[in-house]
């Protein structure tokens, strides 16, 4: 029994080692307002794209929709369109940017139909390693 649990736990601190010595996801969030604002056909058609550019290495996964309309003044529900692809590293987001699927979706759909872009880039929990606050809650340290 005691060399059953040794060797989970040695397995345990191995897999812990392995993920913390892969380089961060990264999130790509994409908005986008139409130059038909609100014609379906066009937002539609933005979504279909999107799905294949699934087929690019390195990308994890990726979700497209329409605004909620909201009541709070704080919630920005003017755009037509989200896209928010999730890759295994930045590598493979700067692979994305350079593939001929993408260039493809933004130079023959992406461009006639869009007015506007807001695009961010989100690194994951890159920025220290996690401290206590004072109230032992989890926080992250500042980079050095």
């Amino acid at each position: 029994m005691r060399s059953v649990c040794l060797t989970l736990l040695l397995a345990s601190l191995t897999a812990l080692v392995s993920c913390q010595s892969q380089p961060p996801q990264v999130t790509h969030v994409v908005i986008c307002w139409l130059k038909s604002p609100g014609k379906e056909a066009d937002r539609q058609r933005l979504i279909d794209e999107s799905e294949k550019l699934k087929q690019i290495p390195g990308l994890v996964s990726l979700t497209s929709g329409r605004p909620i309309s909201s009541q709070r003044a704080i919630v920005d529900s003017t755009y037509d369109v989200a896209f928010v692809i999730t890759f295994k590293d930045e590598a493979a987001l700067r692979s994305y940017e350079r593939n001929p699927i993408h260039l493809r979706a933004v130079n023959d759909v992406l461009r006639p139909l869009a007015a506007r872009l807001l695009i961010y880039d989100i690194r994951r929990g890159q920025a220290g390693a996690p401290v206590m606050n004072w109230a032992g809650a989890a926080t992250t340290a500042p980079a050095q």
